[in-house]
């Protein structure tokens, strides 16, 4: 009688999340305004200058 080969359990991964306020509204907005346009493309969908970021 030949044994299985044993399983190995999937390695559970804890990510935390929390809520963003404004006082996170400024670094996120700079962050976003200093992606290029491709990157920019891929985040919107469209290549949003820094007005339509901030707004």
């Amino acid at each position: 009688m030949t044994q299985a080969p044993a399983v190995s359990q999937p390695t559970r991964v804890v990510v935390p999340i929390r809520s963003l306020g404004p006082s996170h509204r400024d670094r996120i907005a700079t962050h976003l305004c200093s992606l290029d346009g491709e990157d920019r493309y891929l985040r919107f969908g469209y290549a949003a200058n820094d007005e339509q970021i901030r707004r």
